[in-house]
């Protein structure tokens, strides 16, 4: 397990990252088109079916807005796949990550999934609940985690993570060396599939790309293609056989 503290520092450093490059290249854009190569990478675990079909979908919508995307697979037992998917952001490797609002945000910030759990609990036992959406609670408080050259699309209504909200629960101790994980904060909330991904890789074409998906993808479709990898089907072919039944020429 690693500690909650060392991703939190990561995300601080970047968003400081962020704002030196601010300072020292004021014409940089807002979108550029992918790294130095033109590819935006999608990286995913290799041993997360659902990971592989999503990772293929949106290679699909990013190039329906004309960005090229590459999907690479990270082995979950390396160094690297077991340190998380923010990381995988932050060392450079990523341009952009798969993953749901509430495990998200657990890895981002562990307390403010706690925080935030705990408020859903006493509304839902208040005789005037005022919970609201939770859905998009979660995601406002997954964007309000994250730097500030991060992006998220709109969430999805379908929601996954079915191998487990945190696939690398992180600790915050306290001083008698107990406390609550992550996993545990985040997987009792909403967890609606989102990816996250660099401002410059994606342009506002592939960002409608993005958005245009969430209107497609379903819990339902979503299980179906990921069984349909677990037993042997390739990503492409079981996403380019949901689009067509879908009856959708967006990502095509």
């Amino acid at each position: 397990m690693r500690a909650a503290r060392k991703t939190t520092a990561v995300l601080a450093g970047l968003a400081t990252m962020a704002g030196l490059a601010g300072c020292t290249n004021e014409a940089t854009p807002t979108y550029l088109v992918g790294d130095d190569d033109g590819e935006v990478v999608i990286q995913v675990s290799a041993a997360d079916p659902e990971n592989r079909v999503l990772a293929e979908i949106y290679r699909r919508a990013l190039a329906s807005g004309d960005v090229h995307g590459v999907v690479e697979t990270v082995d979950p037992d390396s160094e690297r796949g077991k340190a998380g998917q923010l990381e995988w952001l932050a060392d450079g490797g990523a341009d952009l990550v798969i993953g749901c609002t509430g495990q998200l945000l657990a890895d981002a910030q562990p307390e403010a999934a706690e925080t935030l759990d705990e408020e859903f609990n006493a509304e839902e036992d208040s005789d005037n609940p005022t919970a609201g959406d939770a859905g998009q609670r979660t995601y406002d408080a997954l964007l309000g985690a994250l730097p500030g050259d991060y992006d998220v699309p709109d969430p999805s209504p379908a929601e996954g993570c079915s191998q487990g909200a945190v696939p690398d629960a992180k600790v915050d101790k306290d001083a008698s060396g107990e406390g609550a994980t992550s996993e545990s904060a985040g997987e009792a909330l909403p967890q609606n599939i989102v990816p996250i991904y660099r401002k410059t890789s994606v342009n506002r074409w592939g960002k409608k790309g993005l958005n245009d998906l969430t209107r497609l993808l379903t819990t339902h479709d979503l299980q179906e293609m990921t069984e349909q990898v677990e037993d042997g089907g390739e990503p492409d072919h079981v996403v380019g056989e949901w689009l067509g039944e879908s009856n959708s020429d967006m990502l095509e």
